[in-house]
């Protein structure tokens, strides 16, 4: 695997973790 694909999926999962914390934490 290529490293850039490795830091933009890494960057994808950082992003939608922050999503998801960020609606748990506003209910």
């Amino acid at each position: 695997m290529m490293r850039l694909e490795i830091n933009l999926l890494r960057r994808k999962v950082t992003s939608s973790l922050f999503l998801v914390v960020a609606l748990l934490s506003c209910q």
